[in-house]
Parts: C-alpha cells; structure tokens; sequence
C-alpha cells in the first residue's frame, strides 16, 4: 500500500487536516514519483521471490498477483494467463516466441536464460521496445530479443514485419498477446505469416479470448489450419491452441503494404 493511499485511508481529524495541507504543499509529480519508486520496490522485491524458484516449480498466486499489480500497466496479463504460460514453457523446449512485450518479456525472459533458451518478441511501438530492453538489462535478463515489427498490411489483415526474427524457426511456444485489438484482423495474422516458422506440435497461448475478435481468430484459424485448441483460465479465459503441422500446404504469406 502507497504512502498517499495509507494516509487517504485515515480519519482522524488531524490526519485529516493533514492530507488537506499534503494535497496543497506537495507537487502531483512529486506524489507520482514516490507511488512509483514504491512500486518498482515492490516489484523487484516480487521478482527476486520468482527468481529464486525453480523452473519446474509451480508459480504461487499470490507471487503472480503481486508481480502484475506491481508491474503497473493496465495492458499487463493477468495472472492465470502468466500461471498458464509458464506451465506450458516448462513442458516444451526451443526457442520461444512472443507477439507483443511487457512483464512476460520478462518472466519467460528468466526462464528461457536460466533453461539455455531464447525468447524472440515482435514490438511495434519504438518507445515500448526501448522500455522493455532497458527493463531487461536493469534485471540481467539477456535471453531475449526485443525486435522492432512494425505492423504492415497483408490484404485482409495486418500483422507483424518479422524481418527481425532474421532466420530463427522452429519456435516450439508461442505468447501471443499482440498486437492490440483493434487491430485489422486481430491476432489472425500469426498462422499465415509466420507458420512455417512453428515447430509441429508447438503450442500458442492466445490471451483475450473472452473477446468476440480473439474467439474469431481461433475459428479461422481451425478452418485452415491442422490445429487443435482448448480454453484455460476462469477470471480471463485464455486459450492454448496446438499447431499439429507446422507448414499447411496453399497457404502462403504476402506483405503487400506498410
């Protein structure tokens, strides 16, 4: 708990008084800054808790809850969808690919360096990027490649540029948490660009899936591709779909514009 919401908790008068004369004397960036230095606190005391456990442990709750609440982004996932791609990493083995970057940059980013893996993440913001790199080499993560992908047409969707991937394949999982909603096609774009790329049986873990576009995509997905799919999760359904071929024959990937 902040300093400022432990004090707009009290009702003393006196205290009272004092958050009058607090709210008046005390800059909002000044306020700003000590929530977010208690913040980064808190996390970096959470992370060291994660770090600390092995990477065939079971992730407690409460640790998951903590780490998002302190990582302070509203786009973050949520905990079952973190619980559920960190069990799945531990099942599979090669490289790991992600749609997107934020806190599971950075808790797959640790585990992929503590199992000799490595995490390739597609971002499209320039300045995102930037802020996930300097998160990474602030906590000595460096199994993972932050590429800049800007988002590009590709007819009837749009999707990542994955020129950064350079020649990586054989990605066996996949944290597919971008690019945003609104984007034309959603999530769609993942199959029909970067297939071939997948290793048979890999699997995507599709977040969002209690909206009407992600729940779109697994169904084209399944008209074209051999894939099987399951729902996880209660508070934020997410879904885990199976790539069982990683090349469909007649499908092939064409960027037509920027």
């Amino acid at each position: 708990m902040g300093c400022w919401t432990l004090i707009s908790r009290l009702r003393s008068p006196t205290i009272v008084m004092l958050r009058k004369i607090m709210r008046k004397i005390v800059p909002g960036s000044v306020k700003r800054a000590v929530e977010n230095r208690l913040r980064a606190a808190k996390f970096s005391v959470a992370l060291r808790e994660y770090r600390r456990l092995s990477p065939a442990a079971a992730i407690p709750r409460e640790l998951l809850e903590r780490l998002v609440g302190a990582w302070g982004n509203d786009w973050s996932a949520g905990w079952e969808y973190l619980d559920g791609l960190l069990r799945n990493l531990a099942e599979t083995s090669g490289p790991v690919l992600e749609c997107g970057s934020g806190l599971t940059t950075l808790l797959v980013g640790i585990r992929c360096q503590s199992l000799g893996r490595r995490l390739w993440a597609l971002e499209h913001q320039p300045e995102w990027a930037a802020h996930i790199r300097g998160r990474l080499a602030r906590y000595g993560v460096d199994a993972v490649a932050v590429c800049d992908a800007p988002l590009v047409g590709y007819g009837d969707y749009i999707w990542y540029d994955p020129s950064g991937l350079g020649a990586t394949r054989g990605f066996s999982i996949v944290v597919c948490d971008g690019p945003p909603g609104d984007t034309k096609g959603g999530r769609y774009g993942l199959l029909p660009v970067l297939a071939d790329r997948l290793a048979p049986g890999c699997r995507v873990l599709l977040d969002d899936v209690c909206r009407p576009g992600e729940q779109e995509v697994v169904a084209r997905w399944s008209e074209t591709y051999a894939v099987t799919s399951r729902l996880e999760g209660v508070g934020r359904p997410f879904a885990v779909v199976g790539v069982n071929e990683s090349v469909v024959p007649g499908v092939t990937s064409h960027r037509l514009s920027r």
